[in-house]
């Protein structure tokens, strides 16, 4: 409820207006940067609006973005927001841009002032310690002995955290355990001496609606021979996840295994990917399906002629050469590093839905149990007659696709069997007893997780009102802390302009809390003193998650007004 011309969410322009032959200026609200945009979040819209493709893409982009602020404000700046008020938190070699010419761009008086990007630029000669010291030397004496004791708070609060992540990290292994002999018996009837279940890896992989994009035909006949995909969480010393991919002979490559590993960053509690690899495919003579002859025209002492030269093209087989992180010498300009970054983010997105997607569930994304057609597949119908390019899907496929946005999960699951013959299905009935086993692991995991993070953000909740209580003394507490902590974090800082920061000044606690009732979800609540700006007290931001989705997949954002 902003108070009379206090709005910082547009802006005042004026504009000429023609009326009866008369020119006037008039003044009218445009839309503008400001943090408090965070409270209006992208909607999606009623089923019967219809959005073209790139409306679509616009669309999504702004909902993750979105949800990326939330969880991180969530996730990293909350539970840890003394150091990030010190600056202990900051990493500023991978968090900020060392662009000196953003110190002299001051032509935007949305962008952030000199004196803080000149701070930004002085953290990336700094040790944590440091940065932490002259952050706090710059404080009146009082106020450095209640950031101290803030920091005492926070000490407490990260060894639960530790504390939290192992019992984490063993809870994940007492279930990797629990699950490994089901596994076991799943690969025994795929690749049974019987016959087993033709082609279940490749359907299993088509039916997932983003590594179904990765797989061309050429791919097709290859992935046929994928006799099973293992993962494993044991990297010995390091944090990730390796992908194990089991082929039987074959005609295209002589490697028996495939891997992909990904290496994350020990310090991040996010998956943040610090190197990625791949196996080194054994290509058969002419089998390379990552790339593709080409007659070109060469010309040399005057004569022409044509030479054929190789290619790389779209395969599914190009997963196992990840994009690759330049050494530190190398300069990438803005957008080389916006195109590397997206290939890297795209790349592990592939990774991790097949570990965390469709090996777990492998059964019922072979039977196509799993898949949730209005969501997954896009409905156009046109994609169906488009057979210009050999790389796409088939006909045959696509069909098959098109038939399940009007079935039923079982309906679906029934009309992928019985195109099975008899014997064949019998073992998919086998393998649909184990994966239902698998899923009630599946579930009592998941219950137990959330008894443990219920534990932990009880056990975390009065460290974090003894620290509101000190931030907010009659002593005067702590100035500009929620401020200066957000300013600190790199992609909440980006949504901060020069008209916001007097208002976040007033700012005095942010809580989060996951009880949203009967909702999967979480709320994020601003509180703040009275103020010249606004009426209200609080503010909130609420995200609503699917129920049925592991990841954290927004159905509904809810701001205040």
């Amino acid at each position: 409820a902003w108070k009379e011309g206090k709005d910082v969410t547009v802006k005042v322009v004026e504009k000429k207006q023609k009326k009866k032959g008369k020119v006037r200026t008039v003044k009218v609200e445009e839309p503008t940067d400001s943090f408090f945009n965070f409270f209006s979040p992208p909607q999606v819209p009623d089923e019967d609006a219809e959005l073209d493709e790139e409306e679509a893409e616009a669309l999504n982009e702004q909902m993750e973005h979105d949800y990326d602020i939330g969880y991180a404000i969530k996730e990293k700046v909350v539970p840890r927001a003394v150091n990030w008020f010190t600056g202990l938190a900051v990493d500023p070699e991978n968090d900020f841009d060392d662009d000196e010419d953003d110190i002299d761009d001051d032509d935007d008086d949305d962008e952030m002032d000199g004196a803080a990007l000149m701070r930004r630029m002085a953290m990336l000669n700094m040790s944590a310690t440091q940065r932490r010291d002259a952050a706090v030397a710059e404080l009146p004496k009082d106020v450095q002995g209640r950031v101290e004791a803030l920091e005492t708070l926070q000490k407490t609060t990260d060894e639960l955290h530790d504390e939290f992540n192992a019992k984490l990290k063993a809870l994940r292994a007492e279930y990797d355990q629990k699950k490994a002999p089901l596994f076991q018996q799943r690969a025994a009837v795929v690749n049974g001496a019987d016959g087993g279940v033709p082609k279940f890896w490749l359907q299993a992989l088509q039916n997932h609606p983003e590594v179904a994009e990765e797989i061309t035909k050429a791919d097709e006949p290859i992935l046929e021979y994928l006799s099973d995909i293992k993962c494993t969480s044991d990297l010995g010393e390091k944090k990730g996840f390796q992908i194990l991919f089991a082929f039987k002979e074959n005609p295209y490559f002589t490697n028996t295994e495939l891997t992909k590993t990904y290496v994350l960053d020990p310090d991040d509690d996010d998956d943040c990917v610090s190197e990625a690899l791949g196996s080194d495919i054994a290509w058969k003579e002419g089998k390379d399906v990552t790339v593709k002859v080409v007659e070109k025209k060469q010309k040399k002492k005057g004569k022409v002629r044509t030479v054929k030269v190789e290619e790389p093209t779209d395969s599914f087989f190009n997963f196992f050469s990840p994009p690759q992180v330049p050494d530190e010498d190398a300069e990438l300009d803005e957008e080389e590093a916006e195109a590397l970054n997206e290939q890297m983010e795209h790349d592990y997105d592939i990774g991790y839905a097949i570990k965390e997607k469709v090996v777990p569930r492998a059964v019922n994304w072979f039977t196509g149990l799993a898949v949730d057609p209005e969501n997954d597949f896009d409905d156009d119908e046109d994609d169906i007659d488009d057979d210009d390019d050999d790389d796409e899907m088939d006909g045959a496929a696509l069909m098959r696709r098109m038939a399940m946005l009007n079935m039923s999960a079982t309906q679906r699951r029934d009309a992928a069997v019985a195109e099975l013959p008899k014997d064949v299905q019998g073992r998919v009935e086998a393998l649909e007893t184990l994966q239902k086993t698998t899923d009630e692991l599946h579930d009592e995991f998941n219950a137990k997780l959330k008894a443990l993070r219920a534990e932990y953000d009880q056990k975390k909740a009065p460290l974090f009102q003894q620290r509101a209580a000190v931030v907010n003394g009659a002593d005067g507490g702590v100035p500009k802390f929620w401020l200066q902590a957000l300013q600190n974090h790199p992609e909440v800082a980006e949504e901060i302009t020069k008209a916001d920061e007097p208002i976040l000044e007033y700012l005095s606690d942010i809580k989060c809390t996951s009880d949203l009732g009967e909702k999967k979800g979480f709320q994020i609540l601003f509180a703040f003193k009275e103020n010249p700006y606004f009426t209200n007290t609080e503010l909130t931001k609420t995200y609503v998650l699917d129920p049925d989705d592991d990841d954290d997949c927004v159905s509904e954002a809810l701001g205040s007004d």
